[in-house]
């Protein structure tokens, strides 16, 4: 069984986060904190025209400007149950693009879109949260199939608009979002990882294509 590559996995998000070089939150802050308060110079007077007073649009400038870049979205499903997310907007390292470079030479039949790398989503976050936020668990994707009415569909029935998971030992390790479909097979629109985009085959990519199963909304 082909193992992810370049830590690609979408079933945790800790490889995704991990060699990402970030600032101290510390030092940031230290760093953004002048930047907002010129910002807000700036800003005071039409904050001051526009509600008749000043006070408190500092803070609201700063409190924007002074974000947090790892989050959680409020996410839910149909159900109205709570979706586990994380959404980090730190920058990856240079290296990144390497990798992607390599997955476009390796990966040659793939159509590569010029998308990432970038860790604010995952592969589970295009295909489910429209590419906002990492949905990193695979009981997360479990609920959300159970909760929003998805359907297996046996290969013969894809179409485009269906979603497409890859399972390893039972869990959801990939997923993507069936693009077209030829004589052959469906074409899935995935990210690979933190890396990038790529329209591809399903076993024309780094994940294990033995268990792909495919899912429909039906109602």
């Amino acid at each position: 069984m082909r193992k992810p590559w370049h830590g690609l996995s979408c079933k945790t998000g800790d490889n995704l986060t991990a060699n990402a070089t970030t600032w101290p939150l510390k030092k940031w802050l230290k760093a953004a904190v002048p930047y907002a308060s010129a910002h807000w110079q700036r800003s005071a007077p039409l904050i001051k025209k526009r509600s008749g007073r000043s006070d408190g649009g500092q803070i609201r400038v700063a409190r924007k400007t002074i974000r947090l870049m790892t989050q959680t979205l409020n996410m839910e499903t149909r159900l109205s149950n709570q979706i586990s997310n994380v959404q980090d907007r730190n920058p990856l390292p240079a290296g990144y693009r390497l990798v992607v470079n390599d997955l476009m030479l390796k990966w040659k039949s793939a159509r590569h879109r010029p998308v990432g790398p970038c860790a604010t989503y995952n592969c589970h976050g295009l295909t489910f949260a429209s590419r906002r936020t990492q949905i990193t668990s695979a009981q997360e994707i479990a609920y959300i199939l159970e909760d929003d009415e998805y359907v297996r569909i046996p290969l013969p029935q894809v179409m485009p608009g269906d979603v497409a998971i890859y399972y390893t030992n039972g869990d959801a390790e990939h997923s993507g979002i069936v693009v077209e479909k030829d004589q052959f097979s469906p074409w899935i629109l995935s990210k690979w990882g933190p890396a990038h985009e790529a329209i591809h085959r399903p076993a024309e990519c780094e994940y294990d294509a033995s268990d792909v199963r495919y899912f429909r909304v039906a109602k």
